[in-house]
């Protein structure tokens, strides 16, 4: 992907200057229908993606933001990367980019790590999965599939 580095640069500096802001608190973008249920089909429009496409071929990058609830720095980096690849100040050249800014959407509109159990213990296809965040890994399994770089973005926060 020819602005890949760029691209990873960008999100990078994104990611600090929030971690330097102090992580200020977000609006929570999920509606009050979706709070108790937790159907397959349900999560899946819960949890956004968004691609672009160069028009050209080469590799694909996925990103992945919020995979814990907590973590706010990557879905603002993730967004503000996207802002300038909306307003044509990033150009992407070849490949495709997708973007998932919270990967855990349930967990980032109650501001905790996790519902059920931590996403990044159970990323893996569930074949019967019960858990919200079972649930969560077979659709984000299946957005790996189309990639072939993967960027998960995690932060921290102390007092």
């Amino acid at each position: 992907m020819y602005l890949s580095s760029n691209i990873y640069t960008k999100l990078w500096t994104a990611s600090e200057r929030y971690i330097a802001r102090g992580m200020p608190e977000v609006g929570r973008p999920c509606s009050e229908q979706y709070r108790k249920k937790s159907t397959h089909s349900l999560i899946t429009t819960m949890i956004q993606k968004k691609e672009y496409h160069s028009g050209n071929p080469g590799k694909t990058l996925l990103v992945f933001g919020a995979i814990h609830g907590d973590e706010i720095c990557g879905p603002k980096a993730i967004a503000e990367v996207m802002n300038e690849i909306d307003s044509g100040k990033i150009v992407l050249k070849s490949g495709k980019i997708i973007f998932v800014p919270v990967c855990n959407p349930e967990a980032f509109k109650q501001n905790k790590r996790f519902v059920d159990v931590n996403l990044n213990r159970v990323f893996k296809k569930h074949p019967n999965p019960t858990k919200y965040e079972e649930k969560l890994a077979n659709i984000l399994c299946d957005f790996m599939g189309d990639a072939d770089i993967l960027l998960d973005i995690h932060s921290i926060s102390s007092e």
